[in-house]
Formats: structure tokens, C-alpha cells, sequence
């Protein structure tokens, strides 16, 4: 009984006293602006990105450039970046790309998203006042929150390092001269792993979901703060609208002995065409995004790029990555 009435004494203690210290917090400042409709544009930097994925898992730095304008969304990104696996180290024979590219990366993405419907909502928003050390002091204050469902397209334009199985891929040999027959990759050389690279151009269409706020306080002692916050989630799917693979080459036999240490002349294997493609894939992610001043910006992507088939994974990755912006709000209102 004792320690029941002890328990229930210190529980009534402690919630009162907590809500004491959140009304002494409620007390220190005043919201000048709580106005989700803001315009903004800017341009981030891209320090790392990592992607995950059969074909060369590439480590990436980019730039972008992004703009809201009512409900209009306009976001392009370039990223470049080298493989962290060696595709070519993978090929069991010399098959390889008459191109050999190397282990480069490249993605060119163009996105433009409107909005459809909209509702606000109030949730709880930090607002830093200052910090002292490794110590940030800051406040909750409730906000209003723009959730929108809209809809969305993007274009890709990318080059990717690619391996995959030797034996779906036919081709002529460009000498000896005197053969003039088909020759079956996988059959011919019994190959498990060909290198080549894959330029593609693919169309996404999807919807989204955006979270957009702002807010801004008069902290009294602290001066004026304030909170942003540009929260974007899609889901599209994707269509591969054009794409070039290079041709692959292969040594043929010398004089004497077919597959001798010699070799005379070389077979060179058209891809395109005769290689089985995947026309439509998938992806889903999140972009974040600070429309006012220097901040952070983040995002996370995951799906299957449509392509040549490959293995099991197939065309999978997970891809995300981070960096700075730089923004500026275009549109702002009093309460």
C-alpha cells in the first residue's frame, strides 16, 4: 500500500513539474509566421552518395537545382562518380567492351511534380535558439503543416559499367573472313560473365507526397529563429524510352590451334538487338529539403532500373546521399 501511494505521489510529482517546464517554454517566445504556402529555389551540392547495385555499386558527388512555384515542383541533378567493384576484373575470358569505358558513372535526372490536393495540419517543429558547445537549445513550437498529393515525371539520362551472362548474347566474328555464320557466345567460348556499358534514357511517371512548412518566432532574449522544412515522397514507375550497349569483342584463334595463345582476328558481338531487355522497372524515394538559407539536403532511393537482364538481382540498387544547399524564399506572409 506504501509503495503504491509512494509510485502515484512520485508520478504526480514528476508530470507536474514537466508541464511547468513546457509552459515556462511556451512562455519564451511569440510566432511571428507560420505560413506552410512558401515559394523558394536553390542550388545543393552533392558530397557523397553511395549506390548499391549488381552492376559496379559507383560513389558519387553531384550538383542540382530546385525551384517551388505554387504548386509547381522543378528539381534537375546531375551525379558523376566512379565503381567501387571492378566489372572487368569479373570476366573469366578476354570478352570485353570494344569500348571499355572504364568503371564511370554518370545520371542526368530532370523532374518536375504539381500538386493536386491539399490539407494542413499542426505538428510539433524545432526551432534551435542558440547554442553553447556541443549544446543546441531549442523549442517545440506547433506548426502548420501543408501536406499535398500530386503527381510526377522525370527523365533519365544515364552510362553505367554492365555485366552480365555471355551465353544470352549472339554475334558475328569480323575475322576470319571465310566464316560467315552466327556464332552463339555462351555456346562458342562457354563465357559466364561478358563487360560492356549501358547508356540508357528512361521516362518515370509517378505521385508524391509533400510536407511543406514554415515558421518563425521571437524568442525575446534570443532574437528572431525559424524552421523550414521541404519533405517530398514519390513512387513512380519507369519506361525505357531508348538505349545503346557496346559491342563486345573477342579474340578468335591463331593459324594453327582454334583458342591458341596467338589469336588471329577477333569476333566482334553486336548487343543490341540480340540482348534480352526489361522495358519498365520501378523506384520509390524520399527528398528533403531546407528552403531558407544554408542547410542540409538528403536524399534516399530505391527500385529497378529497366535494362538488360542480369542474374537474379536483375537491375535492383539502393541509392542515397547528402550534402549542402543553398536557398531562398521567394514567398513568405505574416499571420
Amino acid at each position: 500500500m506504501k509503495r503504491t501511494i509512494f509510485t502515484t505521489l512520485f508520478a504526480y510529482l514528476f508530470f507536474t513539474s514537466f508541464a511547468q517546464k513546457e509552459n515556462k517554454a511556451v512562455e519564451i517566445y511569440k510566432k511571428e509566421i507560420d505560413n506552410p504556402n512558401v515559394e523558394f529555389m536553390g542550388i545543393g551540392g552533392h558530397i557523397l552518395s553511395l549506390q548499391f547495385d549488381q552492376f559496379n555499386a559507383p560513389i558519387k558527388v553531384g550538383v542540382e537545382a530546385y525551384a517551388k512555384i505554387g504548386e509547381l515542383f522543378v528539381n534537375t541533378k546531375g551525379m558523376f562518380g566512379e565503381a567501387l567493384i571492378d566489372v572487368y576484373s569479373e570476366r573469366s575470358s578476354t570478352i570485353y567492351s570494344a569500348y571499355e569505358g572504364g568503371n564511370a558513372f554518370s545520371n542526368y535526372e530532370a523532374t518536375i511534380s504539381y500538386g493536386l490536393t491539399s490539407k494542413n495540419i499542426i505538428e510539433k517543429t524545432q526551432v534551435n535558439l542558440f547554442r553553447s558547445g556541443n549544446t543546441i537549445y531549442y523549442v517545440d513550437v506547433p506548426t502548420t503543416i501543408k501536406k499535398t498529393i500530386g503527381v510526377e515525371a522525370a527523365l533519365d539520362r544515364g552510362f553505367i559499367s554492365f555485366s552480365g551472362r555471355a551465353n544470352r548474347m549472339e554475334g558475328k566474328p569480323v575475322l576470319p573472313e571465310s566464316y560467315e555464320g552466327t556464332v552463339n557466345l555462351g555456346d562458342t567460348f562457354g563465357q559466364k560473365f561478358m563487360s560492356t556499358n549501358y547508356q540508357y534514357q528512361v521516362l518515370s511517371v509517378g505521385v508524391n507526397q509533400t510536407k511543406t512548412s514554415y515558421v518563425l518566432v521571437n524568442a525575446k532574449k534570443y532574437g528572431t529563429h525559424s524552421a523550414s522544412s521541404y519533405l517530398r515522397y514519390y513512387g513512380r514507375l519507369s519506361f525505357l524510352v531508348g538505349y545503346e550497349l557496346d559491342d563486345v569483342i573477342a579474340p578468335g584463334p591463331d593459324d594453327d590451334s582454334p583458342g591458341g595463345s596467338n589469336p588471329v582476328g577477333y569476333y566482334k558481338f553486336s548487343l543490341k538487338g540480340n540482348t534480352p531487355m526489361h522495358k519498365i522497372g520501378f523506384n520509390a524515394g524520399v527528398q528533403l529539403i531546407s528552403p531558407q538559407g544554408v542547410s542540409g539536403i538528403f536524399f534516399a532511393e530505391a527500385g529497378v532500373l529497366p535494362g538488360p537482364q542480369s542474374g537474379i538481382l536483375g537491375r535492383a540498387y539502393i541509392n542515397f546521399g547528402g550534402g549542402f544547399s543553398l536557398s531562398k524564399l521567394l514567398f513568405k506572409d505574416k499571420l
